[in-house]
C-alpha cells in the first residue's frame, strides 16, 4: 500500500524526507510506519521521531486521512 507522508511543522523531518513523500509498505501499524521511515533514513530520522525510550515522541502528531490524531504506538 502507498502511504502519503506530509511532514508539516517538522522542518528537520521535512529536510530529511521532503515535505511530501510516499512510502510503499505492507499493511501495518504506526510503529511499522515509523520503523520503515527510520530504516530508510537511518538514525537521523529516529532522533527526530523517537524519544529516549524508542517510543513516538509526544511532540509528534500523526493524522490519518485528515481525521483525528494518534500520539503513541498503542493508539
Amino acid at each position: 500500500m502507498k502511504i502519503q507522508i506530509d511532514s508539516l511543522g517538522l522542518p528537520t523531518l521535512s529536510k530529511l524526507i521532503g515535505k511530501k513523500s510516499q512510502l510503499e509498505m505492507a499493511d501495518g501499524t504506526l510503529a511499522d510506519l515509523v520503523a520503515c521511515i527510520v530504516d530508510r533514513h537511518r538514525r537521523q530520522a529516529g532522533k527526530i521521531l523517537l524519544d529516549q525510550e524508542g517510543q513516538l515522541d509526544m511532540a509528534i502528531q500523526v493524522m490519518i486521512n485528515d481525521e483525528g490524531f494518534l500520539n503513541s504506538f498503542s493508539d
